[in-house]
């Protein structure tokens, strides 16, 4: 028999469990729980998968403040990040009572799988009623395809900053190509470059460098020889 009572003076609260009473201090006892109590048959369990870009995100807090927001508005005992055949994994529920309702419950003696904290989730296991399943899969869909367009906004944000990256670098020194120039005389551009500019080919295949010439203002003008390499 389980019994409390208030007592006047400080001792504060008196819990008699059968013919023994104990005391204990109003601070150190746990508010009475808002949330729904549990009815087991009417509770539904759906797994909404999550696509492969995604399935990293979902070990963020980021997400699970994403799934807590899902589990208070769509009325759901429990969401969190799991597997559609696992379960949901350690630390990835989002709920009040989500140590009573999944594996990770160590306290409560319950056994873990061995890989259930090393394996990366790709889905989000709801439990509830049915029609608060519905609607936290129509509410976690919804997130999904915002967060797919963040991350996709990243990688492409990543390739960009990688792709500036390496071109500043060659720009500055780092790979870049050592260029010089000099002025020929209009008359002597044939004999620098052979027939057909099979000199100029063979310097640039023996040196592994490239030689342009450009035009002058007139035939008569010097031409710009640029060496590149």
């Amino acid at each position: 028999v389980l019994k409390a009572v208030l007592d006047g003076g400080d001792a504060g609260l008196v819990v008699q469990i059968g013919s023994k009473e104990y005391t204990v201090a109003p601070q150190a006892v746990r508010p009475v729980s808002t949330e729904p109590s549990l009815d087991p048959m009417v509770i539904v369990r759906r797994a909404v998968p999550v696509p492969a870009e995604l399935c990293a995100w979902l070990t963020t807090q980021d997400a699970k403040g994403c799934l807590e927001q899902v589990r208070v508005t769509a009325g759901l005992a429990l969401a969190g990040a799991g597997s559609a055949t696992g379960g949901i994994l350690r630390g990835g529920a989002a709920a009040p009572r989500a140590a009573a309702l999944t594996p990770a419950a160590a306290s409560d003696g319950a056994e873990v799988p061995p890989d259930a904290t090393d394996a990366l989730p790709n889905a989000v296991v709801l439990l509830g009623s049915e029609p608060a399943t519905k609607r936290g899969e129509m509410l976690l869909k919804v997130h999904l395809m915002h967060q797919q367009a963040v991350e996709n906004f990243h990688a492409r944000r990543a390739r960009k900053v990688e792709l500036l990256e390496a071109l500043r670098q060659k720009a500055e020194g780092a790979g870049a190509a050592a260029r010089v120039s000099f002025l020929v005389e209009a008359g002597l551009v044939g004999r620098l470059c052979g027939k057909g500019g099979e000199r100029l080919k063979k310097v640039g295949a023996e040196h592994g460098v490239e030689v342009r010439v450009l035009d002058g203002a007139d035939d008569a003008a010097p031409r710009t020889v640029i060496i590149m390499g």
